[in-house]
């Protein structure tokens, strides 16, 4: 007798799970009478989101750890993003004036006659030692930029 009970009892437990773990809807009528149901009435009915219960407090820590986890990764993620941008940003300028530094070499190499502008607005030509010291810089520059 307390055997049969107790599958009774077990089944009752499974029965009744299931009611607690079903959604809940909620709907108005033509009459403004308000319906609560498991189903939904009509196709304006609302689910209501119904509030859980804490069993395990342990297990509401882990989640609550998992989530904090999570967001401090998505913020890491996010700076290393920014710093990923930052650097691709500074490499870009680097071959631009790479770039840059190559084709004044190059002009100061193959051109005859080289001039500067004064703030006046006159024109100079550069002297031997002149384009010898642009060139110097120059070569810095490439070994600067693109080494």
């Amino acid at each position: 007798m307390k055997y049969h009970i107790r599958i009774l009892t077990i089944i009752m437990f499974a029965l009744s799970y299931s009611a607690w773990g079903g959604e809940i809807y909620k709907w108005v009528d033509e009459k403004g009478n308000v319906h609560f149901s498991d189903q939904p009435g009509k196709s304006e009915a609302q689910q209501i989101d119904m509030p859980k219960f804490k069993t395990d407090p342990v297990l509401e820590q882990r989640q609550q750890d998992r989530q904090e986890m999570e967001k401090k990764e998505q913020d890491q993620n996010t700076a290393k993003s920014a710093d990923e941008a930052e650097a691709q940003k500074k490499e870009q300028q680097r071959k631009k004036n790479c770039i840059t530094a190559r084709e004044r070499v190059e002009q100061l190499q193959t051109v005859r006659r080289l001039f500067r502008i004064d703030e006046s607005g006159e024109r100079h030509d550069l002297s031997d030692e002149e384009r010898a010291t642009a060139l110097q810089k120059a070569r810095e520059d490439v070994k600067t930029w693109c080494d």
